[in-house]
C-alpha cells in the first residue's frame, strides 16, 4: 500500500507537549493511567502548539489501548489540530483500521471535513486503502460522497493518485459515484483527473468500466480522451 506521510507537528516531544501528550505518543499506559480521574475535564483535550491532542497523537501511532482509555475518560473526538484534521482523519492517514473502529464505537464523525475540505475517505482513497474505506463505509455511506472545497469527491482522489482498488470500491459500495459524469468545480470527471498525472492503472480501470467519453468535457473544452493523447503517447483513445 502507498501511504504519503503526513506531518501532524514539527517534533513528537515538543516542549510545549504535556507528559499527558507524551505518554499518548509513545503508547504509556502506565503514564496514561497515572492521569486517570486527575485531569480537569478541558485538560485531556489541551492542544498542543500544532492543535493536537492527546487522543490525536495516539491515533497517529495507532496505539489502541491508549485511544479506548482516553475515550472512556472523555476525551473529544471533535477536536481538530491546525490542519483541521479530527482523530479520524488522523487514524486513517496512517493505516490504523483498529483505531477507526474504536473512533467509531465510541461516535466518531466520518464525516468532518479539514481545512481543505477533505474527508477521512479522500485520504484513504489516495492511499488506495481498501480496508480504510469499508470502514468508514460501515460508519456512513455518506461519507463517500463527500467533497472538498473544489468539488472533488474521494473517487477523483482515487484518480488523481492512481489508486485504482479504491476507484473500484468507490464505484460498486457509492450509489451516487457516478465516475463517468460525477464532475468537480473545474468540470472535471475521474477520467479528467486520471489523464493530467498519468494515472495509468486509474486510467485502465476507468476504461474497463466505460468511464472515458471523448464527448464529455471540462470547463476547459478538453475530454479526458484529448488530455491522455496529449500525454500518454503508449495509449490509444478513439
Amino acid at each position: 500500500m502507498r501511504r504519503k506521510q503526513y506531518e501532524l507537528g514539527a517534533g513528537l516531544f515538543a516542549t510545549q507537549q504535556s507528559s499527558m501528550h507524551k505518554c499518548a505518543a509513545s503508547d504509556d499506559m502506565s503514564g496514561v493511567k497515572k492521569f486517570r480521574g486527575g485531569l480537569h475535564p478541558t485538560e485531556i483535550d489541551a492542544q498542543d502548539r500544532w492543535g493536537n491532542t492527546a487522543l490525536a497523537l495516539a491515533c497517529q501511532r495507532g496505539h489502541t489501548n491508549v485511544v479506548r482509555t482516553l475515550l472512556e475518560d472523555g476525551a473529544s473526538l471533535s477536536v481538530q489540530n491546525s490542519k483541521g484534521q479530527s482523530p479520524m482523519h488522523i487514524a486513517v492517514i496512517g493505516g490504523h483500521i483498529e483505531t477507526m473502529k474504536i473512533l467509531a464505537e465510541y461516535g466518531a464523525d466520518s464525516c468532518v471535513r479539514d481545512n481543505t475540505g477533505s474527508l477521512p475517505a479522500h485520504y484513504a482513497a489516495q492511499a488506495d486503502d481498501i480496508q480504510a474505506l469499508e470502514a468508514l463505509l460501515d460508519i456512513s455511506r455518506e461519507t463517500l460522497n463527500g467533497r472538498m472545497h473544489n468539488g472533488m469527491t474521494p473517487a477523483h482522489t482515487a484518480a488523481l493518485f492512481d489508486s485504482p482498488n479504491a476507484l473500484r470500491f468507490l464505484h460498486e459500495h457509492s450509489a451516487q459515484c457516478n465516475l463517468l459524469s460525477n464532475i468537480d468545480l473545474a468540470g472535471e470527471t475521474c477520467a479528467h483527473k486520471a489523464a493530467r498525472v498519468q494515472a495509468l492503472r486509474a486510467l485502465h480501470y476507468l476504461e474497463s468500466i466505460g468511464a472515458l467519453s471523448s464527448s464529455l468535457c471540462n470547463y476547459e473544452g478538453d475530454s479526458a480522451s484529448h488530455l491522455a493523447k496529449d500525454q500518454l503517447s503508449a495509449w490509444r483513445f478513439e
